[in-house]
């Protein structure tokens, strides 16, 4: 039918062109494979196999009736025109396999997000999900991401308050029996005081991460609005003294300023943790645990932060400082 659509385009006694006539074909291949993508059937995986498969069978048919060469004009038109439809429906099909997927990942997510919620930040740590999800890949920022978005609609006025009561009710308790000759907390209570403020401290971090999250959106959805604003607030002669790019620039230095304090925590108790500066008892290392954990909190916030300034740098720990500190451990 395509040879013969082909035909009749070509004037009869016109002296045949092989490259005109090749041009004809792929055009009416163009239609009738439009026609047939348009139909129901090519939505099916079985669809698709036999349209494709037909192609192939069409494409041998075409370049034998047309006398055309391997390699010349002719054939790479008819070949390309094929191939080139063949892709389309390869595409066809991984876009529905990948919505497909991404429907699942997205009732999944839900799910997930449900089962965090009704654990509630205090029982979600016994319940393991963290590890498991460690286990099959799961990065600790979409890790983050999800506690975020689990804690996003609960009260956290008061949370930090209770935090920072708990921890210094635990410290004078300890200062107490220690001043009067007494025994200091078991580790086992200690372990859990402090699993408590860092479940608070962990509800606090996430929730500010979703904050950030959502201003570093909003500054990227009005910035060309901002600037158009700003130029026209200079050509009035009424130039902003601050303009955005600069109070982003002025952020990420802060930012950077931030990053070297953190190193020098982190690696500190990295030091103190590897017992470089003497033994670390079991109740130490609860609360070396929990400035790391919270250090760790402040380094992501600090990265959201980059976010909202626009740009992501590499802010590596500064490693001279790293370097003086491990000297001055060994």
């Amino acid at each position: 039918m395509v040879i013969q659509a082909a035909s009749e385009k070509n004037p009869a006694g016109a002296s045949v062109d092989k490259k005109q006539v090749a041009a004809i074909v792929v055009e009416c291949l163009d239609r009738a494979f439009q026609t047939l993508v348009e139909d129901p059937f090519s939505r099916t995986q079985k669809g698709k196999k036999a349209i494709a498969s037909a192609l192939q069978k069409l494409e041998k048919e075409l370049l034998s009736k047309m006398q055309a060469q391997e390699g010349d004009d002719a054939s790479e038109m008819v070949s390309g025109a094929v191939e080139r439809m063949t892709e389309r429906l390869k595409m066809d099909s991984i876009v529905q396999d990948y919505t497909r997927k991404l429907k699942a990942l997205e009732e999944s997510e839900k799910q997930i997000l449900k089962f965090m919620k009704l654990q509630g930040l205090e029982r979600l740590q016994q319940a393991g999900l963290s590890d498991r999800m460690r286990e099959e890949g799961l990065d600790v920022s979409d890790w983050h991401r999800l506690l975020a978005e689990s804690c996003k609609d609960q009260e956290l006025e008061d949370e930090a308050a209770r935090a920072v009561k708990q921890l210094a009710d635990l410290l004078a308790r300890v200062q107490d029996e220690a001043a009067r000759g007494g025994k200091a907390p078991q580790t086992a209570e200690l372990a859990g005081d402090l699993k408590e403020i860092n479940a608070r401290m962990d509800k606090i971090a996430l929730c500010a991460q979703k904050k950030l999250d959502n201003l570093a959106q909003e500054l990227a959805e009005d910035s060309d609005i901002v600037e158009a604003i700003e130029k026209v607030a200079v050509a009035e002669g009424r130039a902003v003294k601050v303009p955005r790019r600069k109070l982003l620039a002025v952020l990420m230095e802060v930012i950077q300023e931030f990053m070297q304090p953190l190193s020098v925590i982190k690696c500190s108790v990295q030091m103190l943790n590897a017992g470089m500066l003497g033994d670390v008892s079991q109740t130490q290392r609860e609360m070396l645990a929990l400035i790391h954990d919270s250090s760790e909190r402040l380094g992501i916030l600090v990265k959201n932060l980059e976010k909202v300034a626009g740009v992501t740098p590499s802010l590596n720990p500064d490693k001279e400082i790293v370097g003086e500190l491990n000297r001055a451990g060994q």
